[in-house]
């Protein structure tokens, strides 16, 4: 999903964290804080927020980080919405269309602000809404910015951005 010219990050409100949180099923809970994030990203481009998503399944699943078979992402979906308990979110019927309006989006201005997602959050939603969750365990990238599950004590840089390791007589040959 490309980050568009929006200057202010999105603002997740405790309200829409508490009514993800209270699914108690760490899968549904990542796709769920995804489609908020998604919806609240477009609407900040929009004059007039509508709380609709309309990026692909596989890109939400991705984002969520599941690994669930796409024959049985429709039936996630399907269980997600019309399961008990069931998930404010409205499916766009037309053909092909694969849209949502997320129903669980909080406008009270009262609601107090808890995420600011700005491009880097982007990158990584599951890991940003897991480290919310647990109160931490991951962090920021010190080179581009991606969160990343933090292995060790002095853990700085994310997988792609960590230096290599090099020995120091790589390719020098062979001994006489």
């Amino acid at each position: 999903m490309p980050w568009r010219n929006i200057q202010d990050t999105v603002k997740i409100r405790q309200g829409e964290l508490d009514y993800i949180s209270s699914f108690n099923d760490i899968k549904k809970e990542k796709l769920l804080f995804c489609y908020l994030a998604i919806a609240k990203f477009n609407d900040m481009s929009r004059k007039t927020p509508s709380h609709w998503e309309n990026e692909s399944d596989i890109t939400v699943f991705k984002m969520a980080r599941l690994t669930i078979p796409a024959a049985d992402r429709d039936y996630f979906i399907y269980d997600l919405i019309n399961g008990e308990p069931k998930v404010a979110i409205y499916l766009n019927f037309k053909k092909d269309d694969t849209s949502k309006r997320i129903d669980y989006i909080s406008d009270d201005e009262n609601d107090p602000i808890i995420l600011e997602l700005d491009e880097s959050n982007y990158y990584e939603l599951a890991f940003t809404y897991l480290n919310w969750k647990n109160s931490g365990g991951y962090k920021k990238c010190k080179k581009c910015g991606k969160l990343f599950r933090v292995t060790g004590k002095n853990s700085q840089y994310c997988k792609d951005c960590s230096p290599t390791y090099q020995t120091k007589y790589k390719n020098q040959g062979a001994l006489p």
